[in-house]
């Protein structure tokens, strides 16, 4: 299935792809909003109460967890992910085709380089400090029991399968979006992916000439 959505969008030029890909960035900022904002409100809703009423948000968790400051164990598991997550160059020449107003290119990434800063930063800190050693490799599953303080839960006639029930209907809304978006999300990036290596091997292939044979097609 996301093969025949991906594939072709690939042979779309980006101009055409434009309501899908502000729409899913849009979709991004948002569900990194609720990350971010998710947890902190849980935390509060428990400090403002006394500890003995304090409602969960998460499954049974009614705290954060905490995290250490600095840990340099897990830092051969980081330096792969950073280094992918910079992997943006490659993409600028092609990103760059469709802005008009070239003199305005330094400024759109600086603000962009800067947003994502500040909010993966937040993003990864918040969310460490919450959920400490529960954090799952893939921090958007440690919504998957996500209830926003509503709803009771259940167990089976052995007590050993917990289930949360009757959660309002906005509290699951904001848990499938949160699980299920990153996989949305692919449908954005592979095209963008597949358009900078489509332009990078045209370069590869006609040299010099790239401009005139792109100005032809």
């Amino acid at each position: 299935l996301c093969a025949i959505i991906v594939i072709p969008m690939s042979f779309l030029e980006l101009s055409e792809q434009k309501i899908v890909q502000v729409t899913l960035s849009a979709g991004r900022i948002f569900m990194i909003v609720l990350m971010i904002f998710t947890p902190l409100i849980a935390t509060i809703f428990c400090h403002s109460n006394a500890q003995s009423s304090c409602t969960s948000h998460f499954s049974q968790q009614t705290m954060p967890n905490g995290a250490p400051l600095v840990n340099f164990s897990g830092f051969h598991r980081m330096m792969p992910i950073m280094v992918y997550a910079a992997i943006v160059h490659f993409s600028i020449p092609s990103l760059t085709q469709e802005v008009s107003q070239k003199s305005q290119l330094g400024n759109i990434f600086a603000m962009t380089s800067v947003l994502c800063a500040f909010l993966y930063t937040y993003i990864g800190t918040i969310d460490a400090w919450y959920f400490g050693g529960d954090v799952q490799q893939s921090v958007n599953l440690n919504w998957a029991d996500y209830h926003g303080g509503t709803g009771e839960i259940f167990s089976d006639a052995d007590g050993q399968k917990l289930t949360w029930i009757h959660v309002a209907w906005w509290a699951r809304m904001l848990s499938f979006f949160i699980l299920i978006f990153p996989a949305i999300n692919v449908v954005s990036t592979f095209p963008l992916y597949a358009f900078s290596l489509g332009n990078d091997l045209m370069g590869i292939y006609y040299g010099d000439d790239v401009c005139l044979i792109e100005k032809n097609r």
